[in-house]
């Protein structure tokens, strides 16, 4: 997974299959850092004001890294197996998709502290968030639903059934509401081959 600064100079990239984050400066197209994390480390995230990344890592919780020393300054415990992100759009949410135990941590930005979790369907996915901070939508993989979080009660207020697996989920640019999901593609018996819970199903991205 990647994320741009807001100023759009550098880029930072997880290493699922390592234990590091990639900082790129975009000027030059080279990595200028590399800051450990942690083993898995899958979604990735940067505050509006591009002071912090957040880094979801299987074994490790959610990393948070100071963008003017590229270091990791706290560590949030989140649920079992976080595994992607999404900030609500005025930077002060945190969402966190636990795969391994079916819940989305909320995270206080201010404090770094997790305030809720949400219990969703299993094998939650991509989180995203409506332009106007009331509703997170997630793609759940197995039971072939999306799941929509009040984000005022922080309850869920509707699991909406779709395609055969959905990695991922968007909202409409009017942020009132979950419109779609998108379905991940059932491959044929001679490609299947077998994979972890924790990695092999993430090869989807938002639309």
């Amino acid at each position: 997974m990647a994320a741009v600064t807001p100023d759009g100079t550098r880029v930072y990239v997880t290493q699922q299959a390592d234990t590091t984050v990639s900082v790129i400066d975009t000027a030059t197209n080279t990595v200028t850092t590399t800051i450990p994390v942690g083993v898995g480390g899958s979604g990735v995230v940067i505050t509006p004001d591009g002071t912090r990344a957040y880094v979801a890592c299987f074994s490790a919780g959610v990393r948070v890294i100071d963008t003017a020393t590229n270091t990791v300054t706290t560590t949030i415990t989140t649920g079992d197996v976080p595994i992607l992100l999404a900030l609500s759009p005025d930077g002060a949410r945190l969402y966190v998709t636990n795969v391994g135990s079916a819940t989305v941590s909320v995270v206080d930005t201010a404090t770094n502290t997790v305030i809720d979790d949400v219990g969703v369907s299993a094998q939650a996915r991509f989180p995203a968030v409506s332009p106007d901070g009331a509703h997170v939508l997630v793609g759940n993989s197995l039971p072939d639903t999306v799941s929509v979080i009040d984000t005022a009660t922080l309850t869920v207020v509707e699991n909406i059934g779709v395609g055969a697996g959905p990695p991922a989920s968007c909202s409409p640019p009017t942020g009132r509401a979950p419109m779609w999901s998108t379905p991940r593609p059932t491959p044929s018996a001679s490609s299947r081959r077998p994979c972890s819970p924790t990695r092999g199903r993430q090869r989807a991205v938002a639309p």
